[in-house]
């Protein structure tokens, strides 16, 4: 059976002054795939850019503003139900990010951590791109 392709981006953002933690969010229970862990985004709304959209989602989700930078990885993912491609930017996020809609928690996590906890599956290729070094990431290389 053949899906349409979802359109999704997500923040790759390192913590301001902890380079090796990153933003992550935990997806509430009643939500697709709930209760596990992501790089906050989501859909491409239409017309869009892709910066755009990440950005209106990180207001929407985590009330922050956030500088939107390069493309870090794309990657995609056939779920039972649909088929997503992932963009991940690198960010940098301004302000003090809260759980909002759809999400129980957000935490700044290492790439240890992040394998100690379950992440869907689109995101995996993301957390192990970050473990294997794909480029030291932090604010002043990014934006600086």
């Amino acid at each position: 059976m053949r899906y349409d392709v979802i359109e999704v981006v997500a923040a790759l953002a390192p913590h301001p002054t902890e380079s090796d933690r990153y933003l992550v969010a935990r997806r509430a229970a009643g939500e697709e795939r709930g209760g596990r862990w992501e790089f906050p985004g989501g859909k491409i709304g239409p017309g869009e850019q892709h910066e755009e959209a990440l950005a209106r989602e990180l207001r929407e989700e985590l009330a922050v503003e956030a500088e939107i930078g390069p493309l870090y990885l794309l990657t995609s993912h056939q779920y039972n139900d649909m088929r997503i491609r992932l963009w991940t930017y690198l960010a940098r996020i301004h302000g003090n990010p809260t759980a909002g809609p759809g999400h129980t928690a957000i935490r700044w996590m290492s790439p240890d951590e992040m394998i100690s906890v379950e992440f869907s599956a689109a995101d995996l290729p993301v957390v192990r791109a970050i473990r294997a070094g794909m480029g030291e990431i932090r604010h002043a290389q990014i934006f600086d």
